[in-house]
């Protein structure tokens, strides 16, 4: 079914995502465990909704990104 909606306009069929856990080395602990090393670690949200009411309204997607800056 999910390939036929893909051959019509007026569908888009989205596809779970395995997510990447390997992002690289970390950083130095005595860098990143220094508060003047001006490194900082920073959670990116973001979020897709059905709509902007929390009463009545879902998330239907979540991402949460671990950063160090």
């Amino acid at each position: 079914m999910a390939k036929r909606l893909e051959q019509e306009p007026d569908f888009r069929v989205l596809r779970r995502l395995v997510p990447i856990m390997d992002f690289g080395p970390a950083p130095p602990a005595s860098v990143s465990a220094q508060p003047s090393s001006g490194v900082r670690r920073v959670l990116v949200l973001d979020t897709e909704t059905t709509g902007l009411s929390h009463q009545v309204d879902k998330i239907i997607e979540l991402a949460m990104l671990l950063v160090d800056v």
